[in-house]
């Protein structure tokens, strides 16, 4: 009795010790396949992968463009003048700076034609695959400029500093239209006007902005400060002159001295003259041509 029992236990034991090394078999086959980590790796299947669809946002979009409230600029030319940004915004842009500046130059291009209140805003609504982009537009009154007044010029007259002005329009009548960019460009034009009258010291202030009540006429007004004028006062020769070059230089001092005096004469004269000046065999003399204040 007691040697079948213990027969049976010398079974068992083998049996349990054969199941641990089977075990162990398998476990340090499995290590070696994976890498040494101990984990089972993924069976390979010799299937087709499945396709994956591409995300949203690579998904070409259809994008509209819409203007409501524009009566003077057509859609096509409120398109042209923020096509870039527009275009931009179309190849997956989708940059809302893009939107914000569309809409400015959209703005800018109604005060080009003189409507200085212009407003534009827009919307964006997204259905499915579609991009609705609404423009809405307050165009304004069109602002024509009822006057432009100009004080302290006494150079110049009135209608000669406002030729430069209205370039064509009819003077006074109301008719020019008020662009604010020619109203700035208007104290340049003046400036150098007066720069090249010898007026080197002018200066113009303005213009300065006056609307009437329903904002459609403007006045504008221009402050001349035109300071002393600078005229040719002479040529003179830096250095030992031979009596040769003063004889050669007499005839242009006359024809020069009196002539009103900038800075751009002044640099263009001395070049004119030493090229003379090295006609007669001196090409290394110098000279330089000064100016004086007119008397007030």
């Amino acid at each position: 009795m007691n040697s079948n029992i213990l027969r049976q236990d010398a079974f068992m034991t083998c049996m349990i010790y054969k199941h641990r090394t089977v075990k162990l078999a398998l476990f340090l086959l499995l290590a070696l396949f994976s890498g040494g980590t101990g984990q089972a790796q993924p069976a390979v299947s010799s299937q087709e992968p499945a396709l994956v669809p591409p995300p949203a946002e690579s998904v070409k979009k259809n994008i509209v463009f819409d203007y409501k409230g524009n009566k003077t600029l057509t859609p096509t030319q409120l398109y042209s003048a923020a096509e870039t940004d527009l275009k931009a915004y179309s190849n997956n842009g989708r940059s809302m700076t893009q939107v914000d500046d569309s809409a400015f130059l959209m703005k800018m291009a109604y005060r080009k034609i003189g409507h200085h209140f212009a407003r534009v805003d827009y919307g964006i609504i997204e259905q499915g695959n579609d991009i609705y982009i609404t423009f809405t537009i307050e165009e304004g009154p069109a602002v024509k400029i009822a006057a432009l007044q100009i004080t302290g010029h006494s150079a110049f007259s009135t209608p000669e500093l406002l030729e430069y002005f209205y370039a064509g329009d009819t003077l006074g009548q109301g008719e020019a239209l008020f662009i604010e960019n020619q109203a700035n460009g208007f104290n340049n034009q003046i400036r150098k006007l007066y720069l090249n009258g010898g007026y080197a010291d002018v200066k113009v202030s303005g213009p300065t902005i006056s609307f009437n009540g329903d904002r459609t006429r403007v006045t504008l007004h221009i402050e001349i400060t035109e300071g002393p004028r600078y005229r040719i006062a002479g040529i003179k020769l830096v250095g030992d002159a031979p009596t040769a070059v003063e004889n050669a230089l007499a005839p242009l001092k006359g024809q020069l001295v009196g002539l009103a005096y900038f800075q751009r004469r002044k640099l263009l004269l001395k070049s004119v003259l030493l090229v003379e000046i090295g006609k007669i065999g001196y090409p290394d003399a110098t000279v330089d041509v000064f100016a004086q204040k007119d008397s007030s």
